[in-house]
């Protein structure tokens, strides 16, 4: 195995730890935003607070953006490059 293909194992390997990681976070963060929630009311509707911000609407919401605008398109491409055929070294 060549030194390049040797660096590429290990990058390889270490992003894999880093992709468990951010999938953890990723859990970690919905179980934070369905704590969140309250059962009887279920949605909050930020409209209705006027002028007024509900502290835990915008943290629910925050956390809502940060799952979606970073967090999963970022666990996919991760997710893809470990998965892409031309990526594929034999790993020992």
């Amino acid at each position: 195995m060549s030194r390049r293909e040797e660096l590429l194992v290990k990058a390889r390997k270490h992003l894999r730890r880093v992709l468990e990681e951010l999938e953890s976070a990723q859990l970690q963060l919905l179980g934070i935003q369905l704590g969140l929630r309250d059962p009887v009311t279920e949605r909050i509707d930020l409209e209705d607070k006027g002028d007024e911000t509900d502290p835990v609407a915008e943290l629910e919401v925050t956390i809502a953006c940060v799952l979606n605008d970073s967090i999963r398109p970022a666990l996919k491409d991760l997710q893809d490059v470990l998965a892409s055929p031309g990526s594929k070294v034999e790993e020992s």
